[in-house]
């Protein structure tokens, strides 16, 4: 035999609410936690970001100056055959 018991609504009343605050306290604590791991990645990709962007730099300032050099060269020649003529 099954025996039923009704709670009188004040517990119940009262169960509900301590439900809804565990659950709120948990919906904040798994919000809390994704905020720290969307935090972790953004430092992730900004140190990446500024990683590449100091390689970038440099291959910038070397391909400046291979054009440089270049254009040195092209004007060694040209005054060397404006001078043979």
């Amino acid at each position: 035999m099954e025996v039923c018991f009704k709670m009188p609504r004040r517990q119940v009343r009262q169960f509900d609410e301590q439900m809804s605050q565990i659950e709120s306290e948990r919906t904040i604590r798994l919000m809390e936690a994704e905020l720290e791991y969307h935090r972790k990645l953004s430092m992730l990709f900004e140190n990446s970001l500024v990683s590449e962007q100091k390689q970038l730099s440099r291959i910038q300032r070397r391909l400046k100056r291979h054009s440089q050099m270049q254009s040195h060269i092209r004007d060694a020649l040209k005054e060397t055959r404006e001078d043979e003529d």
